[in-house]
């Protein structure tokens, strides 16, 4: 399983690439059934839920934006 390493500024670090990240790479992931985790680069916490939430809520917004 990969993991992903969520920086206090909200970047994002795949750790199996060497390099940082974003959102659409962590789309990318989810459209190729990739299986990743996210966490916290102090705390080690699990963050895969929130970010993914955020992600989505963005999308979403930006959506509707759109189509405003």
């Amino acid at each position: 399983m990969k993991t992903i390493k969520r920086y206090p500024n909200r970047l994002l670090y795949d750790t199996v690439l060497s390099r940082f990240i974003s959102g659409p790479n962590l789309r990318e992931y989810i459209h190729r059934n990739e299986s990743f985790r996210i966490v916290d680069s102090k705390s080690g916490e699990d963050m895969t839920v929130p970010v993914l939430g955020q992600l989505f809520i963005e999308e979403l917004s930006s959506s509707n934006n759109k189509h405003s």
